[in-house]
């Protein structure tokens, strides 16, 4: 689902106002496990994504789950996204800080893989990174029940 946005032009004092349909670039992932949700992330980044797509996505999975199982899917590099954008994923992490179970990136991004590891030790949760080829891995991995401690 896209959102709108307003071009106003200017010609010889005259004004004319066309709305632009401007798609989302993460779009919630269908058909994975109910125990757990995932987005794909793809082109340009930037805030709307998180609070038209992301946030109440979100919200209403945790609603319903105590524990977070997330698949984030990015095709797209850490220089597609944009301020507005990193700071509300991180303000993501912080809202659901104490229900983060495993988190499960998928990526060919060298830099987004460095990221990853490198900040995962912030997040109470287990990380896994995979490549592109490994989604069933990385849906299985992030899915799984363990056992419970006795």
């Amino acid at each position: 689902m896209g959102h709108g946005c307003l071009q106003i032009h200017y010609i010889y004092g005259l004004q004319w106002i066309n709305k632009l349909e401007i798609k989302n670039m993460i779009t919630k992932i269908e058909g994975l496990p109910g125990n757990v949700i995932g987005f794909e992330a793809v082109g340009s980044v930037n805030k709307h994504d998180y609070v038209e797509v992301v946030f109440p996505a979100m919200k209403a999975f945790v609603e319903k789950n105590n524990k977070l199982r997330f698949l984030y899917v990015v095709t797209t590099g850490l220089d597609h996204y944009t301020v507005g954008a990193m700071w509300d994923d991180i303000k993501l992490g912080f809202q659901h800080f104490n229900q983060w179970y495993k988190i499960a990136i998928v990526t060919d991004k060298k830099l987004i893989e460095t990221m990853t590891r490198f900040f995962s030790f912030a997040v109470p949760a287990h990380v896994k990174v995979f490549h592109s080829d490994q989604l069933a891995a990385a849906t299985h991995w992030v899915s799984e029940q363990e056992a419970e401690p006795t």
